[in-house]
């Protein structure tokens, strides 16, 4: 058993488990937890230096308030028994895939992640807003890569092995440098540079933030790949870089095959910015895209995708007019975004396995014809009138006594009677009906009535509530869910929604904070 002391707090952290090994370090679990330790295999007083320039200057979390670590930042120092410096503490990112697991079709059917076009949106904004975040702080990345970058269910991306960063100590000027690159990353100004002689800027992240985005947004295609037409073999990737060649520049060297998912379909701001980037980026380096001006290119990017009227895991631009993920289907056989909840006509051997369909969610009027059928058309009008009533209550500021005695919470006669039936639907009194996904256990919005607290807060059907209350309803059955969704007059109730929707504001998730006459609504922008 390994012991080091925790220089901030003085406690000792006890090493578990098998270290993961990277370079010039072994990542360890530890006894504090929701924290990592990683030891160097030979720290240096260089090591030590720049982690007490990153522990007094840590740069601003973007998104503390979704309670999410945007950059696994390095938390204390770590000492052994002789007080010497061996590595640091650090937040452990939990519940995440690396980006290629995301982006890359085969790793996402292997792990059944459930991602379409918009989801790649959202965390290519997200990776660019944390990025912003860091340069405004001073640092530059250096090392931009997808293995370095986490990503979890909501789309928000992690940065990890953030102590490989370039810092520079604003008390003396100091320079600790990124020694590291990666092939098909590195800008063309320094490939074949020695990186330990030379200071870089956040231009140079600019390249390389580039180059992420558009694998995100190209399902895993790379701006460098395609039908060589000059002499001779296909050059080398860093080759293609260091010429400024890439399947949109001005010579069109690299021609695009018949898999190549086309740069017209993204939104044209988006566009703009790649061919910023890789044409006059690669005459002007300072003409690249900031990260920032990627955020900005990204939100209009978001704002108008739209969901497909066939297929619904596919998103296109409203400004490209159609839906390329189904043309590409039909005409290649395969669909990098399948769907989830329809059979396609394609054969199984031509394209993706899909995952397990979904059930259909019937509309508002079938789902009264079958519950009426089940339980009985006198009773179901019955408590209609009774949500009713408990809906205007909620909403009404001059509601009568005898009204707020509608708001209670359903009996648990009531609430057995509604979850043995075999629809499993509820309407709750803040105005919506759910069902629960019999195989992901997570209930899912039905239907939303007319001006009630839920229809004033924007929630639409289809979205899927993942926590009430901060619990998460996976872990719930339908009874507990609806319970804690009853609403009286002044009483909040915080759902953390996941949207399917294509008139979404930017961001994919939100937070819903509902409270009778005083409600709040929060969505990462």
């Amino acid at each position: 058993m390994t012991v080091f002391t925790c220089t901030s707090t003085g406690q000792s952290i006890t090493l578990l488990g098998e270290p993961k090994i990277s370079g010039e370090a072994k990542v360890w679990q530890t006894n504090r937890n929701g924290y990592l330790a990683k030891i160097y295999h030979s720290p240096t007083p260089e090591h030590v230096q720049k982690l007490a320039v990153m522990i007094a200057h840590r740069p601003k979390e973007p998104n503390s308030h979704l309670n999410h670590i945007s950059f696994a930042w390095p938390k204390s120092v770590l000492k052994d028994a002789q007080a010497t410096c061996v590595g640091f503490l650090m937040p452990e990112i939990k519940e995440a895939k690396e980006l290629i697991d995301v982006y890359n079709l085969k790793r996402r059917k292997t792990l059944k992640l459930d991602v379409d076009w918009r989801f790649l949106h959202t965390t290519a904004l997200n990776i660019a807003s944390i990025i912003e975040a860091i340069h405004i702080s001073g640092y530059v990345l250096g090392d931009i890569k997808p293995q370095n970058i986490l990503v979890n269910d909501r789309a928000l991306p992690s940065i990890i092995d953030t102590d490989s960063f370039q810092v520079r100590n604003p008390k003396n000027n100091k320079v600790y440098r990124c020694l590291v690159g990666s092939e098909g990353f590195t800008p063309p100004e320094l490939i074949d540079q020695d990186f330990s002689s030379i200071d870089q800027t956040e231009v140079h992240d600019r390249f390389r933030l580039a180059v992420i985005i558009y694998q995100l947004l190209f399902g895993g295609q790379t701006p460098f790949a395609g039908k060589w037409t000059g002499t001779g073999d296909t050059p080398e990737t860093n080759e293609l870089i260091r010429q400024g060649l890439w399947l949109y520049a001005p010579n069109r060297l690299i021609q695009p095959v018949e898999r190549t998912i086309p740069l017209e379909i993204i939104h044209p701001e988006v566009q703009r910015c790649f061919l910023k980037c890789f044409n006059d980026g690669y005459k002007n380096s300072n003409l690249r895209p900031t990260a920032g001006d990627w955020v900005k290119a990204l939100r209009l990017a978001v704002n108008e995708l739209t969901i497909c009227g066939k297929v619904d895991s596919h998103y296109y631009s409203q400004t490209y007019g159609k839906c390329y993920w189904c043309d590409r289907s039909t005409q290649l056989g395969i669909d990098i975004f399948p769907s989830f909840a329809t059979t396609s006509n394609t054969t199984a051997n031509n394209i993706p396995q899909q995952l397990p369909a979904t059930k259909p969610i019937p509309n508002y009027d079938q789902v009264i014809k079958i519950i009426a059928y089940l339980l009985g058309l006198a009773w179901l009008l019955f408590m209609c009138i009774n949500f009713c009533i408990c809906l205007f209550t909620c909403s009404d500021n001059n509601n009568s006594n005898s009204v707020k005695d509608a708001t209670q919470k359903l009996t648990q006669s009531q609430l057995t009677e509604i979850t043995t039936s075999e629809i499993k639907e509820y309407t709750v009194s803040i105005g919506i009906s759910f069902q629960v996904n019999e195989e992901t256990k997570i209930p899912k919005v039905t239907n939303v009535l007319e001006k009630s607290p839920a229809a004033l807060r924007n929630i639409e059907v289809g979205d899927q509530i993942l926590e009430v209350n901060g619990r998460s309803t996976s872990t719930m059955n339908a009874t507990d869910v609806a319970n804690l969704i009853q609403a009286d007059v002044n009483t909040v109730v915080f759902l953390l929604l996941k949207r399917c929707s294509s008139r979404l504001k930017p961001g994919d998730y939100g937070i819903i904070l509902i409270k009778c006459q005083n409600i709040e609504t929060i969505f990462n922008n």
